[in-house]
């Protein structure tokens, strides 16, 4: 008999990483596309006695198995606080508030802004005051700025316009910067059954989809590093390990699925 082979049965596509709550059938949450290659691996941890008397190696029958898990690994893109919060486990993750004024800043610009502005000026800016976070409305979009000062009808900001605004778009002020705050987890004992989650790596190849299934998952991720820079994607490096169910030690903590032939 001839030997065939099929090489769409060996070349994977690109993988695409999910997750859900432990338990529920809900349907997936994607992490969005890998920055690069993912990786799903099995481990096992064996033990073979090597004190025996004249036994120059390792004897059949003798080697123990210990430990069976299994982990994804990958790299997550758009550092969000809700992805940032799969990657630290019990992270305080909160929308940053302001108490804004009873009669809030409501104003348009006076002259066109142009990308690369720290500053912007107003027709008016009554009731607006250093700290005050402000949404400024333009045809590229909306931006959020938070005020570190005013000199006359010109209100200044850290941060650079990302476009230009034109004249009469509308300033105003807000309750919130728009953005979320990620702060260090606040107890330092065992990590909370709501972080975990059921995790799925799936990649496809010429004969259907292969996927790693973690039914009961936590980021291993020891040091959470995110590149930045000119020439580099942000993205964050994670590690999925996989957990036992402590009531019920005979369910797999993984499930490896693949095309019948």
């Amino acid at each position: 008999m001839v030997a065939v082979i099929d090489p769409t049965t060996y070349v994977l596509g690109p993988a695409a990483v999910y997750y859900r709550a432990v338990g529920v059938l809900t349907p997936w949450t994607s992490i969005g596309s890998t920055l690069d290659d993912a990786v799903m691996r099995v481990t096992t941890e064996r033990w073979q006695p090597d004190n025996l008397s004249g036994v120059p190696g390792a004897v059949m029958g003798l080697d123990v198995l210990r430990k069976v898990n299994a982990e994804i690994e990958f790299t997550m893109p758009e550092i969000t606080g809700s992805k940032l919060g799969l990657v630290l486990p019990g992270a305080a993750i909160t929308a940053e508030t302001h108490a804004a004024a009873a009669t809030p800043l409501a104003t348009t610009l006076s002259a066109t802004a142009v990308a690369g502005s720290t500053s912007i000026a107003c027709v008016a800016v009554t009731n607006a005051a250093v700290g005050d976070p402000i949404s400024i409305a333009g045809a590229g979009g909306i931006e959020y700025r938070t005020i570190t000062s005013i000199t006359s009808l010109v209100l200044g900001f850290r941060d650079p316009l990302l476009w230009d605004h034109a004249s009469g778009q509308a300033v105003g002020e807000l309750t919130g910067d728009y953005r979320t705050m990620i702060e260090a987890p606040r107890n330092m004992g065992r990590i909370a059954d709501s972080e975990y989650r059921e995790w799925a790596l799936v990649a496809s190849n010429g004969r259907g989809y292969q996927e790693l299934r973690i039914p009961r998952g936590i980021s291993t991720t020891e040091s959470a590093e995110v590149t930045i820079g000119d020439s580099a994607l942000a993205g964050i490096k994670v590690t999925i390990g996989a957990r036992y169910l402590g009531s019920d030690l005979t369910q797999s903590p993984f499930k490896l699925f693949g095309p019948a032939n």
